[in-house]
């Protein structure tokens, strides 16, 4: 069914995670402020200040925004494996929240994969979205995280197939960025 409305659209579910999820961050970001900043946050409830950190990284994650910087951060107060640790939850839990936007998107304007498949370009055929050759490298790649979380949405690929493709494609961002973040604190320190 395509909605006649643009009141219709608004109020999808898909419009309402979204906004759940700028809410929750911006929330997050706001007390992380008043409170004087990440490394205050640190000192004063240790490693309970991750349980922010985390969704403000996902928040920020949805959004065209660099939220390496906040993975760059954690990696530098916490170290390598809890920042790697934070980076991929925080890119896990942001995947998911671009996959049920776009899930619901799909079904909110109708969207029928089989309409289009014709129309992919030859390698998408060769490896369509739910083929795990697809959905694992093609996050490698700038901006492939987003464009692969919103079509294994809008393609309905399996939440389970879902979830183990991007905790394996979520590693090696993951890892880049704690090491270049705890690098950076061995360089200065």
């Amino acid at each position: 069914v395509v909605h006649d409305s643009a009141v219709d659209i608004v109020v999808s579910r898909g419009v309402q995670m979204v906004v759940l999820a700028l809410l929750t961050g911006g929330l997050a970001w706001a007390w992380t402020t008043s409170l004087g900043g990440v490394e205050v946050v640190r000192e004063r409830f240790g490693v309970f200040a991750a349980i922010p950190l985390v969704p403000l990284q996902a928040s920020v994650t949805v959004t065209p925004f660099p939220d390496e910087v906040i993975g760059f951060a954690n990696s530098m107060l916490y170290g390598f494996a809890a920042g790697a640790l934070l980076n991929w939850s925080a890119w896990m839990l942001g995947a998911y929240i671009e996959y049920a936007v776009a899930r619901r998107s799909a079904y909110d304007f109708d969207f029928h994969p089989d309409r289009i498949s014709g129309r992919l370009p030859r390698l998408m055929r060769r490896f369509p979205p739910e083929h795990p050759a697809y959905l694992i490298p093609a996050r490698q790649v700038p901006i492939g995280g987003h464009i692969v979380n919103s079509w294994a949405g809008a393609f309905k690929v399996s939440l389970w197939r879902f979830t183990w493709t991007a905790a394996i494609g979520l590693v090696p961002g993951s890892i880049a960025i704690a090491a270049a973040a705890t690098g950076v604190v061995g360089w200065l320190g």
